[in-house]
């Protein structure tokens, strides 16, 4: 399966990235700052500002299922989780 992960540099997301390449799935990780994740080749990483419409609807194609693991970030807006979220439909 091709999964989307937004969050995927948080410490749950982290998890859930390891555990579901160990499973076999195919991740596509947004990034919104940079990478901590281990290389291998059943991830990609790309660049992507969740809370920008456009950048989302690209990182969702292609896929057959997203999770979220975003959280609140310093710096980050109070309505971040919402507005990402929002442009995941």
């Amino acid at each position: 399966m091709k999964i989307a992960v937004i969050g995927a540099n948080g410490k749950t997301g982290r998890l859930f990235v390891d555990l579901a390449i160990q499973n076999g799935h195919q991740i596509t990780a947004a990034m919104h700052n940079k990478n901590s994740l281990p290389t291998n080749h059943n991830l990609l990483t790309v660049k992507c500002d969740t809370t920008a419409r456009d950048q989302v609807q690209e990182l969702l194609k292609n896929q057959n299922a997203v999770v979220s693991f975003i959280g609140h970030t310093p710096g980050s807006t109070n309505n971040a989780q919402t507005k990402s979220i929002n442009n995941v439909g």
